[in-house]
């Protein structure tokens, strides 16, 4: 079970990352021009390189809204992982011999 809670706040960061990445997208979709480089916001080149912030012709609203809601799922998900570990171990810490 520990491995569930070291690999679940990963999962949430990554979550959270691409939930940014999305929302920058969204956030230019009525722009003409390209936003600034992704990578200048700090954010990782593989989730940097997914963020086109591109111009308004080039966002698809409705797939930017799937990506919203997939994050949020994931980061939920990563949530009760993290619960389940932590319920677990406090368990197996309450067993008395």
């Amino acid at each position: 079970m520990s491995s569930a809670i070291g690999i679940a706040p990963s999962g949430t960061a990554a979550a959270g990352l691409q939930r940014q990445a999305s929302g920058r997208d969204f956030a230019n979709n009525s722009a003409t021009a390209p936003a600034p480089d992704a990578s200048a916001a700090g954010l990782p080149a593989a989730v940097a390189s997914r963020a086109s912030s591109a111009a308004a012709p080039n966002v698809d609203l409705s797939n930017q809204i799937v990506q919203q809601t997939t994050t949020s799922h994931a980061i939920a998900a990563n949530a009760k992982a993290i619960q389940a570990g932590s319920s677990a171990i406090a368990s197996v810490l309450d067993i008395t011999v």
